[in-house]
């Protein structure tokens, strides 16, 4: 009986939802958008500042850059908002392609590619675990890694 409740109600809310006139303006996204830029550029501002302290080093400074960067501009992809040129080593685009559509399916094609190794990852784990190389707690530390990477692959 529960299942044929929540089915019936799960299938009725959107024509309810049309209906009624109830639609996304599209705040929410926008609150997102706003809040994961402000949010990155936060960090980056603090990363300008850290940069000077005697603590941290060069090399994390700069790695630390790009992984900021390809976060907006993960950000700017999934939001459609681009605002940046091309110059001469950066990838080209097809004649007439748009050019949002074609970043995000480049961010599609790098979280396939990202995936896939992950499968990899987890089966020779598992193999590793299987013939006795390593034990099971050792099996699921790592595996919980992989899993974080995976949700963070989710949400980017």
């Amino acid at each position: 009986m529960i299942l044929v409740t929540l089915v019936v109600q799960g299938l009725s809310l959107p024509p309810l939802m049309r209906w009624l006139g109830v639609a996304d303006d599209g705040s929410a996204m926008a609150e997102e958008l706003e809040a994961r830029t402000r949010t990155i550029e936060a960090a980056m501002s603090r990363l300008d500042e850290l940069a000077a302290e005697d603590w941290t080093w060069d090399d994390g400074i700069a790695m630390m850059r790009v992984y900021y960067a390809r976060r907006r501009k993960k950000v700017d992809t999934r939001f459609g908002r681009l605002d940046h040129e091309h110059g001469e080593d950066a990838h080209q685009h097809q004649p007439g392609q748009d050019h949002v559509e074609a970043h995000r399916a480049h961010l599609e094609g790098s979280r396939r590619l990202r995936r896939e190794l992950l499968g990899a990852e987890r089966a020779a784990l598992v193999r590793l675990r299987n013939v006795g190389l390593i034990g099971d707690e050792v099996m699921h530390r790592v595996e919980r890694d992989l899993d974080l990477e995976e949700v963070q692959l989710a949400e980017a």
